[in-house]
């Protein structure tokens, strides 16, 4: 006697290879919902902070570099004291913003690269230092030279 599948039996495995093509496909989603969501967390908790710091930053020094270019063009004393103290404040701010941003550095790459920022900054304040003396004194054509 021939063995025949039924409709019925046909029926059955067709229906078991779906749930379990269902379940596989569940699985396989699932897994890939976590990747997205340990990728998209290194983005909300490393990047985009990191992100708005370092834009605050750029933002604080080309202001202060406008006004070190403001000091040198004005000639009332009391306009250059009143830009020493906003430029003493933009420093203030500029360190707090790099105190901030290196708590949101997590990769060794984005360590090294904060690292190498402290020192150009720091000489740019001081070689501004020497031409604002320059242009307390009224020697613009000195300091802009320098």
């Amino acid at each position: 006697m021939k063995s025949q599948i039924t409709v019925a039996k046909k029926f059955s495995a067709a229906c078991a290879a779906l749930v379990l093509f269902t379940v596989l496909l569940g699985s396989v989603t699932i897994s890939s919902i976590g990747g997205i969501q340990s990728r998209l967390q290194a983005i909300v908790v490393d990047s985009l902070p990191g992100v708005y710091q370092v834009s605050m930053l750029d933002s604080h020094v080309y202001e202060l570099r406008g006004n070190f270019w403001k000091h040198i063009a004005n000639s009332n004393k009391a306009a250059k004291a009143k830009i020493e103290g906003q430029n003493e404040e933009l420093e203030r701010r500029i360190q707090e913003v790099l105190g901030s941003y290196e708590k949101t550095i997590t990769q060794a790459e984005d360590r090294q690269l904060f690292g190498n920022i402290q020192a150009p900054y720091e000489r740019y304040v001081a070689a501004w230092k020497d031409v604002e003396l320059l242009s307390r004194e009224g020697k613009s054509e000195e300091a802009i030279a320098r």
